[in-house]
């Protein structure tokens, strides 16, 4: 998605947790793109820094999903976009990998995994002005969420009527 998002002209960062993963990227060769070791629940990045963050299906791999979303939130400018795509809990796939994942656990790890209308209601709580949940025609069932940040007044609309 990356490489995809910066053919279009955009300037794209990357961002994961894995620097295997970040080396691998990075040998996609073009000027629009780079990619950055991190953690999305403490973004080595600065705040309202970036037009809109793009997660796809990675969100159900963070422990603490909310600073996560809170992290999302912080690096956006005013009116910036949120755009997560992942796996709802009601898909049958991720209910019987859910299952799965009692025995494996140990080597797999923990997964995080909601429903749409929880994850957006999360999102919501976190601070977004506008918050949207659509369905994805996927082969599991999938959702986006759409997420608008306020943005910044307009201090020039503002009339005064002095007397």
């Amino acid at each position: 998605m990356s490489a995809k998002l910066a053919a279009t002209g955009r300037q794209v960062l990357g961002v994961d947790l894995s620097t295997a993963m970040v080396e691998h990227a990075s040998r996609r060769s073009s000027p629009r793109l780079e990619f950055l070791p991190g953690d999305a629940e403490n973004l080595p990045l600065e705040s309202a820094r970036f037009d809109a963050v793009v997660n796809l299906i990675s969100f159900h791999h963070y422990p603490n999903p909310l600073k996560a979303i809170a992290e999302f939130r912080r690096v956006l400018r005013p009116g910036g976009r949120l755009i997560l795509i992942a796996f709802d809990l009601d898909s049958y796939f991720i209910r019987i990998a859910q299952r799965i994942n009692q025995w494996t656990r140990n080597l797999s790890g923990d997964s995080w995994q909601k429903h749409g209308e929880e994850v957006a209601a999360m999102v919501s709580r976190s601070g977004f002005a506008s918050v949207e949940l659509k369905p994805v025609c996927y082969w599991f069932k999938t959702f986006l969420i759409v997420a608008d940040t306020a943005p910044e007044p307009d201090h020039r609309k503002t009339q005064f009527e002095v007397r």
